[in-house]
């Protein structure tokens, strides 16, 4: 029997403003991407005070000891598991990261192995100046869908989002435009998501979903990477105008 398996995984399921997407709806989301070849699901404790997991999340947040290791017994007993694979801690600056490999080195523990980082078409500083890792926001908070292309009204998320729209968020948009754009001279569907899955050093692309349908239409970005050319690459490169820069070393 052959097992298909895609690299990406499902998020913590919530709507918008945190607002828990159904127990029935969860199921139905779950089951449409197990059903294909989808078996990662993010599953942090911050989303919907963990009702992802059925449970409820700690009292307050933190990267110490003390709170991971809370952190993680809750998680497993809320999902009614023994171990995690990998847990993830965001955020951790350089100095935190070279003190967990110092500590694992002298007490012989596992040393760190992923990240996760966002990354789509429009943030692409990581993934393709630093290294490896699971990626989140493929379609940079619906942005790359087009759905904002007519305008971001009053209400919607991304209206009250100061980094986007200090961050160029008008010039991004414009930018979707021209991709879609060129989506369509391509002959093809405008796939943001397999942006992020084309690189070979990425191991999974976490999608979010409030019903199966988006499910699907997610794993159609699938369909859209044997198109990404070299020189369809170069021309999207062209297109966002954010190639990653090396920073100057200082060196003679």
């Amino acid at each position: 029997m052959n097992i298909q398996v895609r690299n990406f995984s499902i998020s913590g399921l919530r709507h918008s403003y945190g607002d828990q997407v159904g127990l029935k709806a969860t199921e139905k989301i779950i089951k449409a991407a197990s059903e294909n070849g989808i078996y990662t699901f993010d599953a942090a404790e911050m989303y919907t005070a963990g009702q992802s997991e059925t449970g409820h999340m700690l009292g307050h947040q933190g990267t110490c000891r003390k709170l991971i290791i809370e952190a993680a017994d809750q998680s497993l007993e809320r999902c009614g598991l023994k171990y995690w694979s990998v847990i993830h801690a965001h955020q951790a600056d350089a100095s935190h990261i070279q003190e967990a490999h110092t500590v694992a080195a002298r007490l012989d523990l596992i040393v760190l192995v992923t990240d996760q980082r966002q990354y789509s078409w429009l943030y692409r500083e990581h993934v393709e100046k630093e290294f490896g890792l699971t990626l989140w926001s493929p379609i940079a908070s619906g942005v790359l869908t087009g759905k904002y292309n007519v305008g971001i009204f009053e209400g919607l998320r991304i209206a009250t989002n100061q980094a986007f729209i200090i961050d160029g968020g008008k010039a991004k948009i414009e930018n979707v435009m021209q991709l879609i754009h060129f989506a369509k001279e391509l002959g093809t569907c405008h796939r943001p998501c397999g942006g992020g899955a084309k690189y070979p050093n990425v191991s999974i692309v976490i999608l979010a979903a409030t019903n199966p349908q988006q499910v699907f239409k997610n794993l159609k970005a699938l369909d859209v990477l044997p198109k990404l050319l070299p020189e369809i690459m170069e021309w999207i490169g062209r297109i966002v105008q954010n190639r990653p820069r090396a920073k100057p070393t200082f060196k003679g």
